[in-house]
């Protein structure tokens, strides 16, 4: 069991706030670094 709820899954599919801890434990899971996760796209002002 990886502590990662579906509710989790779902938010990161319609890029809601996910806390750090959660993406320290998918990280965890899949062995990866949050930048494998992770994109930053700047909002335009």
């Amino acid at each position: 069991m990886t502590g990662i709820s579906s509710a989790t899954m779902a938010k990161l599919n319609t890029n809601e706030y996910v806390s750090l801890e959660v993406i320290d434990k998918i990280c965890a899971a899949l062995d990866c670094q949050p930048g494998d996760l992770l994109e930053h796209i700047p909002e335009h002002k």
